[in-house]
């Protein structure tokens, strides 16, 4: 699947959707999946299965780095 670049945390997605999220560092990338609803992220799930039910609980974690999906999630 390919992917953008990641962004810094405190840029926020202009498009709603499923973006991945690292919650590690640079050394350790500890990758979720995550729903932008256009003003908040919602919790980390391994893959886009589940929705729409994560999409509506709000992490705690609000300027983790992202990245966007260049195809829809599998």
């Amino acid at each position: 699947m390919k992917r953008t670049p990641w962004f810094k945390g405190d840029v926020k997605p202009v498009r709603i959707g499923p973006y991945e999220r690292n919650y590690g560092d640079a050394r350790d990338l500890n990758i979720g999946m995550c729903y932008w609803n256009g003003r908040w992220w919602s919790w980390s799930q391994q893959n886009a299965d589940g929705a729409p039910e994560w999409m509506t609980v709000k992490s705690a974690a609000q300027d983790k780095p992202w990245r966007g999906l260049a195809e829809a999630p599998e």
